[in-house]
């Protein structure tokens, strides 16, 4: 019954985005993507289908992570009072975003279901003002693993999709708005605090000179970040809560072959980066954002946890993949290109799927 209503809540949601595009002559931003285009209502049918088959998939038993987000949402959030936010062992906006959906309702599919559905909104949002073209937008965000995070990883993927919208305000020089919404994905995710030394790198990172020093300061950062974890955030009152480090870093050999895809496309942008600026005035945003996501990957071999740090450079990095392409002449060689970016990680998505259906 409740995937009727969620429907049918979508369904009025369309509507009335129609409605007020239609009747309204001023443009919110939120509406229009372009002064030719808007896909507010594609965004929105297709946020309902992934949303709808994340709670299938969350409600289906097989996640572990889920079912303790069942159980902390039906009984462990509910009893805690204003004074146990900052002290409960999850992070305050997490905690509080629970207690007001439980307010209204006590069953967690609802949980699930708005999660996802600002999850994959609000990424399919960013991603089409990075890149109209929503057709390659929705074929690389479906390509991508990213909306089946929603199902399982509830706290750090809401983080991550706020670092998204602050991204996206950095990009438009709302440089207030973008530090806002830093310190609010924070209160979702403590790991996203790993954005706030990306910034001061994009703002230096100008030259190849400074693409090689800002490579080696970020692998030094990663192949010390247990360290820090262990030495600083743990003696941190209020983080040291939410860092779990002995668990959290055993290695995968096979872990960074997932990376291919993203190896390529960054070390061709890197390559390409003159004839990239020419195209975007932002191309060293994408071009660090998708260095970044590569390491994230590559060191998976060290800390598999890696690759959940990486997933807040996912978006920008998926953005890169048509601009880059953009500057290969031949069209039967941009095709290829398109095949086999989005074959690849689609494949590595399928793969994903399949083992979270057999464990």
């Amino acid at each position: 019954m409740i995937y009727l209503v969620q429907y049918f809540f979508i369904f009025l949601l369309i509507v009335f985005t129609s409605i007020i595009r239609s009747k309204i002559k001023i443009k919110i931003d939120l509406l229009s993507f372009s002064k030719k285009t808007n896909h507010i209502d594609y965004i929105l049918f297709a946020s309902l289908i992934l949303s709808i088959f994340s709670v299938h998939l969350s409600t289906s038993g097989l996640l572990v992570d889920a079912n303790r987000y069942v159980w902390n949402f039906l009984y462990r959030y509910p009893s805690y009072n204003e004074e146990m936010i900052f002290s409960s062992g999850t992070e305050g906006g997490f905690l509080i975003l629970n207690q007001i959906i439980y307010y209204f309702t006590n069953n967690s599919d609802w949980l699930f279901f708005l999660v996802a559905i600002f999850v994959n909104f609000f990424s399919i949002y960013v991603l089409t003002k990075m890149n109209s073209n929503i057709v390659l937008v929705l074929l690389l965000y479906l390509g991508s693993s990213y909306f089946i995070y929603s199902t399982f990883l509830l706290r750090q993927i809401i983080a991550v999709t706020i670092i998204n919208l602050a991204f996206l305000a950095y990009l438009q020089s709302k440089k207030a708005i973008c530090g806002i919404l830093s310190f609010i994905a924070i209160l979702f995710h403590t790991t996203a605090i790993i954005i706030l030394p990306f910034y001061f790198l994009v703002a230096k990172t100008k030259s190849m000179k400074n693409y090689v020093y800002s490579i080696i300061f970020i692998i030094l950062i990663f192949l010390t970040v247990q360290g820090f974890f262990d030495n600083v955030i743990q003696s941190i009152d209020y983080l040291d809560r939410f860092i779990e480090t002995e668990s959290s870093f055993d290695g995968s050999i096979l872990a960074p072959l997932k990376g291919i895809p993203f190896y390529i496309l960054s070390l061709f942008s890197l390559l390409n980066r003159d004839k990239l600026l020419k195209r975007n005035s932002f191309a060293d945003f994408y071009i660090l954002s998708s260095i970044i996501y590569s390491i994230c990957w590559l060191l998976t071999f060290e800390m598999y946890w890696a690759f959940r740090l990486g997933l807040y450079f996912l978006i920008p990095t998926l953005a890169l993949i048509p601009l880059s392409i953009s500057i290969i002449n031949n069209k039967k060689e941009r095709l290829v290109m398109y095949a086999f970016l989005i074959i690849f990680i689609g494949t590595l998505t399928f793969r994903q799927l399949v083992n979270l259906f057999i464990q």
